[in-house]
């Protein structure tokens, strides 16, 4: 199976799936949103940083690290890390990280779309560069979206 570009970590029981321009901030906002959820003592795990693997199953999206890259993740101007990691992961909301000046300023909801899926995934359209509003947004999308 053909990898693809983004990163994925599961926060409590959430699947999150990042994608994003080379340089856009992906890994950085996963290394920050999986520290803040442990330092408030709660579950996060990184899934895949740099390249995954997406698949259809049970009509649900998954997604799982490539064999190359499992449990490393790139932090910047350190260099590449390990840490725990899950094998696959259900996801539950896909942020998209743009240039700020292509976000709407009062966007609808919108759906990201795969087909087999049979279930709504949230996608979250964020600013690149910025990961404090990136961070503020997808916690404010969990707490809207996700039982």
């Amino acid at each position: 199976m053909a990898t693809q570009h983004g990163s994925a970590i599961v926060l409590g029981v959430s699947g999150i799936l990042i994608k994003g321009a080379s340089g856009s901030g992906k890994s950085q906002l996963c290394r920050r949103l999986i520290e803040h959820w442990r330092q408030n003592n709660l579950h996060a795990s990184w899934v895949a940083d740099d390249r995954f693997i997406e698949t259809v199953q049970n009509g649900q999206l998954l997604v799982k690290p490539s064999k190359r890259l499992a449990g490393l993740y790139e932090h910047r101007s350190i260099g590449i890390q390990r840490d725990v990691y899950l094998s696959r992961a259900v996801i539950d909301l896909v942020v998209d990280l743009i240039e700020p000046r292509m976000i709407e300023r009062h966007p609808s909801d919108q759906w990201y779309k795969v087909s087999g899926i049979t279930n709504t995934i949230p996608l979250l359209r964020a600013p690149a560069g910025d990961i404090n509003e990136a961070m503020g947004l997808v916690v404010a999308t969990l707490a809207r979206h996700i039982v």
